[in-house]
């Protein structure tokens, strides 16, 4: 098990190329047309390197240029896709929103389920989305805290729509389930609301804490997973840790 304190981000930044190389490609997670599926994985690839580019660099210090680098292509490629930074940031933070609403479904619709259990199985796949897929979650962090541009394109504005669609829906979806927790005795909050932005922002600071220069192996990552599901659920309960329901594997 890494501990936080190991954890703590590094100085330096490092971009990690063979975690871009053996990722696996992306659902086709953009705001404009689908292409051809070979193209489909370029596209998918150039995402990873632009999430790892602005993740070390920020925004500000990152061109598309340093993107091309990143893939070991030229500026002209980069530019079959994208004709702006800022087009290009976008995508990065609609995917790292798409990452999470795809893989904490699945964990919702695990079979039958009780408040507790589902709300652990949704904290524990949201916290390994964030270990896994970390340059993602942290430009979308950072796209959170800053307004970046005064005005936004017709493409950038369908892709704010996006992302605030995917924001919203996720969001009550753990309200509902926080809320079917307080009716059925398993959670006790004065606020189901600000419970819910609690549970939000103890799952997503694990993009300011964690370090993914340093490394994890799977079971730790894991265990960091569980405790932060453990964390997250027992700190709704009224008496104690509840009794977690979890007949099937995570």
């Amino acid at each position: 098990m890494v501990s936080g304190n190991d954890n703590m981000p590094s100085d330096e930044p490092r971009i990690n190329r063979a975690s871009i190389k053996d990722s696996e490609p992306l659902n086709p997670v953009w705001e404009s047309e689908a292409r051809s599926a070979p193209k489909i994985q370029a596209r998918a690839a150039l995402l990873e390197c632009a999430a790892q580019a602005f993740t070390t660099r920020g925004y500000s210090a990152t061109t598309l240029a340093h993107v091309a680098e990143l893939m070991g292509a030229s500026k002209g490629q980069i530019y079959h896709y994208y004709r702006s930074k800022s087009d290009l940031y976008y995508d990065v933070v609609v995917g790292a929103n798409h990452l999470i609403e795809q893989e904490t479904e699945k964990a919702e619709k695990a079979g039958i389920q009780t408040p507790p259990a589902k709300l652990y199985r949704i904290a524990y796949a949201h916290t390994m989305v964030i270990l896994e897929k970390y340059a993602f979650m942290r430009v979308a962090l950072e796209a959170t805290q800053h307004q970046l541009l005064s005005h936004l394109s017709h493409r950038q504005i369908r892709a704010n729509a996006r992302i605030k669609h995917y924001r919203d829906e996720y969001e009550g979806k753990i309200e509902l389930i926080i809320q079917q927790g307080v009716d059925q005795g398993d959670f006790k909050v004065p606020s189901v609301q600000i419970a819910t932005k609690s549970v939000l922002g103890s799952l997503n600071w694990l993009t300011v804490w964690f370090d993914p220069n340093k490394e994890t192996t799977e079971a730790e990552m894991s265990k960091i997973a569980q405790q932060t599901a453990e964390f997250v659920v027992y700190g709704l309960s009224p008496d104690g840790p509840p009794t977690l329901d979890l007949s099937s594997d995570i």
